[in-house]
């Protein structure tokens, strides 16, 4: 191995990166959980645009940061992962919370919490600001029935302000000042972590979670509702009803390439890219066009995706491709200039 410092890099990462971005989630699903508490005292369809906003707001930090989904995201106890973003929305489980009053006769803060995964996070609230009850029901309209809005306004605030418990917990769970998951990550191989028995696994980790990423967005977020395994389904496409299925895959290669670059918002420091460079100038210079091609390819995307995939096969195509180049490149080429042993990707789409 070189002498770059890794455990300088994982503390700069964690600094500049991980912690804003965690911080971000939590303060955009506070501003959600405001909007969603407006809107229901009037539902008026400038308040709906509003907290609608709000949610594809909170959105973008939460798929930024599936590029570092482990330890408290992906492990228990915690496991805080799937109780912010189980995908995709599963519509009999979130009827059956608003239908059955005998099981849930209230529907507020405290009945949320208990709920499981798949009837609460942002895909359910994506599916209540979005998906309206009839083909000749509008959402507005819906919200607004006497009879039906004042159970889905419940639920609707029950679950942003489950969101910002959740999102909170998240970030307090990494942050030095709480349970510290940063420094398992940055003491990695001492007595201090528990968690990792070396820099290099440490590291490994990230790496490896970077590469499932990208594998996820092409294998599950487009082959799927593309018909990669099978016949095409959209119904298995992330943030359907919102049309920002390609919109959060592009969050997702955002937050990629703040931990390649090392910068997010006005934060910057060491990143991958200044490890990679002591191994191989060319190797970063790749990396770059391929992630750039990547996001050209899914900006050619005519949204929603769920139309794009029978209206537009060879931009959806060339997408699937870009991102299949860019996985190749790192878990071949980039993995061995950095000697990282790729591992099996244990993500199954929640």
């Amino acid at each position: 191995m070189s002498a770059f410092d890794r455990r300088v890099l994982l503390q700069a990462l964690g600094d500049n990166v991980i912690l804003p971005l965690y911080a971000q989630l939590a303060e955009r699903a506070g501003a959600l959980d405001r909007e969603a508490l407006s809107f229901c005292e009037a539902t008026d369809s400038a308040g709906l645009v509003r907290v609608q906003d709000a949610w594809s707001e909170t959105r973008a930090p939460l798929k930024r940061a599936e590029a570092f989904s482990f330890g408290p995201y992906k492990e228990y106890p915690q496991r805080l992962g799937p109780l912010l973003d189980f995908w995709p929305a599963r519509p009999d489980q979130i009827l059956g919370v608003l239908d059955d009053e005998n099981a849930f006769p209230v529907l507020d803060t405290e009945v949320v919490s208990t709920l499981g995964a798949a009837r609460k996070g942002t895909p359910v609230i994506e599916y209540l600001l979005y998906a309206s009850a009839s083909d000749d029901n509008t959402v507005l309209a819906v919200f607004s029935d006497p009879e039906e809005g004042p159970r889905r306004c419940n639920y609707l605030t029950g679950l942003t302000a489950d969101l910002v418990v959740q999102a909170s917990a998240l970030h307090e769970a990494w942050d030095p000042s709480g349970g510290n998951y940063l420094g398992q990550l940055v003491d990695a191989g001492t007595a201090s972590s528990t968690t990792f028995p070396s820099v290099q696994a440490a590291f490994s980790e990230v790496f490896n979670r970077i590469s499932y990423g990208i594998e996820n967005a092409y294998e599950l977020k487009i082959g799927k509702p593309f018909g990669k395994r099978g016949v095409k389904d959209v119904e298995q496409a992330e943030s359907a009803y919102s049309g920002r299925s390609v919109g959060d895959i592009i969050d997702n290669l955002i937050g990629i390439e703040a931990l390649y670059s090392g910068e997010y918002g006005e934060r910057s420091g060491l990143g991958i890219a200044d490890f990679l460079r002591t191994r191989s100038r060319a190797l970063d210079a790749e990396f770059m066009q391929k992630l750039s091609a990547a996001r050209e390819a899914l900006d050619g995307i005519p949204v929603p995706l769920t139309m794009a995939v029978f209206e537009h096969e060879t931009e959806v195509q060339e997408a699937y491709d870009a991102l299949l180049a860019l996985h190749r490149l790192m878990t071949v080429d980039v993995a061995n200039a950095l000697s990282i042993t790729i591992t099996f990707n244990d993500t199954d789409g929640d």
